[in-house]
């Protein structure tokens, strides 16, 4: 069959009609991503009104209720501004979600925090009457939280593009380690209040320390150099010296310092005129790291619109290549300026360009390929969270064991093997089925 026949049979399409058509998906797959965007900033926003109100209702169930009463109504009422920006937010680009790779899991996302969201209401109540337990009450705020956090994670999961998913692999790492520090504020603050620190207390804090110092090596291995060194200028006018401190007095026995705590547990003994200092200590952390996450976002932003620009450039040159070729069986001899902005993405800067079909073809399928290898750097660790939470589900399932006691026994475990932490979690997943 030659060609005009065949081309008859599939409705006239051609060669060049599938190459335009794939260049007008690239530019239609980023347009749903710059949306994506706006929900992911909506969203850095809500979890950062989460925390500061978590902290809050912390100290005024420590307290019993004499403290941070009108501060927590405050921010009670500035988490709900955020709530409604979010529900706007996500009623614009949920037409987006429907048309991005990933679609069904993002939208499962959504369903799981939309439930939890709803719960909202009721725990204020509880904690309004104190009749919730303090732990009770952070688990919730926790759990709502880490729903919006893995809708970000779920993003920089669907991402084709390798820089923006460098880009969201940054910002999801930044926001999980901000979350880590906002639990370890309500931790913190919550023991000073009552007094004491006992043992399971202890290991949550240090938990929660190593967690963070994890989260921000990801971060400084993906983000760009701006906003890494935007962290850097930032953690100087932190009072870390000061925050150490206080971590020393909250992890580190001293002789003499132990006592019978609640049900006969060992405990260390916290001074309580120390929780508000503690909580406005590492609340500026958090505020600085909100500074930082939010220039994350402005540059997840930037970083879209930049991508679709490109590719709507490069649609519009291939579309003239194209007609140039219909007029000729060749292109005419372009100057390397020319060439470069004609034929030429970001990633492709050096290629000779190409003056035929075929040339545009491979090309296009040249850069397919790089992309694609680039953007495997990014899934990767993504990939290897992922590795990382199956492996400690499985182990709290068939060891009886908390979350912090999988994590630290895949670490020991790690290190007795002087393997990688992901590769330690694949070996545990890999014994599922001896386990039952």
């Amino acid at each position: 069959m030659d060609e005009h026949a065949y081309n008859t049979q599939v409705g006239a399409q051609t060669a060049t009609d599938y190459l335009i058509a794939s260049k007008r998906c690239e530019t239609q797959d980023l347009e749903h991503f710059l949306a994506l965007g706006e929900l992911v900033a909506t969203i850095s926003n809500l979890v950062h009104n989460l925390q500061r109100e978590r902290g809050a209702s912390n100290l005024y169930l420590a307290s019993g209720g004499a403290q941070f009463v009108r501060e927590r109504q405050q921010l009670c009422c500035a988490t709900d501004a955020a709530v409604n920006a979010f529900y706007s937010c996500l009623q614009r680009v949920e037409s987006s979600i429907h048309r991005v790779h990933g679609g069904m899991r993002l939208f499962n996302r959504i369903a799981y925090l939309l439930h939890n969201l709803k719960d909202l209401k009721s725990l204020r109540e509880q904690i309004v009457y104190r009749s919730v337990a303090l732990e009770q009450a952070t688990q919730h705020y926790n759990n709502l939280v880490q729903s919006l956090l893995a809708f970000v994670f779920e993003t920089a999961d669907a991402a084709i593009d390798p820089t923006i998913s460098a880009s969201l692999v940054a910002l999801f790492n930044f926001m999980q380690g901000k979350e880590l520090a906002g639990q370890e504020r309500a931790a913190g603050a919550s023991g000073f209040a009552r007094g004491y620190f006992d043992d399971g207390h202890i290991e949550h804090i240090n938990h929660l320390i190593d967690g963070q110092q994890r989260c921000l090596e990801v971060f400084e291995s993906f983000a760009d150099l701006d906003c890494a060194q935007r962290w850097t200028d930032y953690q100087a006018h932190i009072p870390v010296t000061e925050i150490e401190q206080l971590r020393v007095q909250i992890t580190q026995k001293r002789a003499g310092d132990s006592r019978a705590g609640v049900n006969g547990r060992p405990c260390i003994k916290a001074d309580p005129e120390l929780a508000n200092r503690w909580f406005v200590l590492t609340t500026s952390r958090i505020d600085a790291m909100k500074e930082v996450e939010e220039g994350l976002s402005e540059r997840l932003r930037q970083l879209c619109e930049a991508r679709l620009k490109e590719a709507h450039d490069r649609l519009t040159h291939h579309e003239t290549l194209i007609k140039m070729l219909e007029q000729s069986n060749e292109l005419p001899p372009l100057s390397p300026m020319q060439s470069a902005s004609v034929y030429h993405s970001h990633v492709l800067a050096d290629k000779p360009a190409g003056r035929t079909l075929m040339e545009l073809l491979q090309f296009q399928a040249q850069r397919l390929q790089q992309m694609s290898e680039e953007l495997n750097a990014a899934k990767t660790a993504l990939d290897e969270r992922k590795l990382i939470e199956r492996a400690k589900l499985l182990l709290m399932k068939h060891r009886s064991l908390s979350e912090e006691q999988a994590h630290r026994l895949l670490r020991q475990m790690a290190m007795n093997q002087s393997r990688r932490l992901a590769e330690i979690a694949r070996s545990v997943l890999e014994m599922a089925d001896v386990w039952g």
